[in-house]
């Protein structure tokens, strides 16, 4: 990102680490977009942390003794410690009250200090995005959709807490199997179209990843070869919510759960199965 043609114009007097093209900035993320001139930015992506309640000094005590608060210390696994994730399902009605807060604001600061089209690409999860996403459109961006980016946690699927003999058969939570990221444009002027904006601005619009392509979100080589088998064998009415189209390959979680309910009869679905999971 650059400001009026010159990196150096985004540093201020903030401690800066310069590597290749790219500058690492250690400032307030309020403070420093606050400074930045009006429509100078082309674009933000960015996976924040959410800043709020698990950030408070009580809670960080609770995630250093290892004794939880709204911090989850998940168990070793294989031999590895994995670090603590904090549980927005923990959040009341006062503490979602202060993520909208704290996201109109920065929404704002965005809004700001992107050019006209400018893209934002925030990365959220299932139990947040929709207070995330009203947020941002109240703090006067754009939602253009969003990106699934597939994933394979240990979060989620468990039984009820502290019943898991009196209910087995049971999850308080799906099973987390991909995350969200939140696709948003700074609004263009009134009557400018894209082309006009790219012109002018160079913002707008997505780069396409050929020619031929659009901007899509594309599944792993392994999802992609169990796919094709499925949009070559027509009996396999496998898709659900998903678009069979050759260049449009949504890999989401309808076509895992849909995959499921056929594995078990069928030891090829069973093998492209566990391809796509890989």
């Amino acid at each position: 990102m650059r400001a009026n043609g010159s990196s150096s114009a985004l540093t201020f007097d903030y401690d800066c680490e310069r590597i290749g093209r790219s500058c690492l900035i250690h400032a307030d993320c309020f403070e420093w977009l606050g400074r930045l001139p009006e429509d100078s930015i082309h674009a933000v992506v960015t996976d924040p942390p959410y800043g709020v309640k698990e950030y408070d000094l009580d809670q960080l005590r609770k995630r250093e003794a290892g004794s939880g608060g709204i911090w989850r210390i998940p168990p070793s696994f294989d031999g590895h410690t994995r670090a603590p994730l904090p549980r927005f399902t923990a959040l009341d009605a006062s503490e979602r009250e202060r993520v909208r807060r704290f996201f109109v604001e920065w929404a704002r600061l965005v809004t700001h200090a992107l050019r006209p089209g400018g893209h934002v690409f925030i990365a959220t999860n299932a139990f947040i995005a929709q207070l995330l996403y009203d947020a941002i459109v109240d703090g006067g961006l754009e939602f253009r959709g969003q990106l699934i980016r597939l994933v394979r946690t240990l979060r989620g699927g468990d039984r009820p807490k502290n019943a898991e003999t009196e209910f087995p058969g049971v999850s308080s939570m799906p099973k987390g199997c991909y995350e969200p990221w939140g696709i948003f444009r700074k609004p263009m002027p009134p009557k400018m179209t894209v082309s006009e904006c790219l012109r002018h601005w160079q913002t707008g619009g997505l780069r396409r990843t050929a020619e031929d392509f659009e901007f899509f979100c594309e599944p792993s080589p392994a999802s992609r070869t169990g796919l094709a088998w499925l949009r070559t064998n027509p009996k396999r009415k496998l898709w659900g919510a998903c678009d069979p189209s050759p260049t449009r390959w949504w890999a989401v979680p309808t076509l895992l759960c849909s995959l499921r309910r056929h594995a078990a009869k069928n030891p090829r679905i069973r093998f492209i199965l566990r391809r796509i999971l890989e």
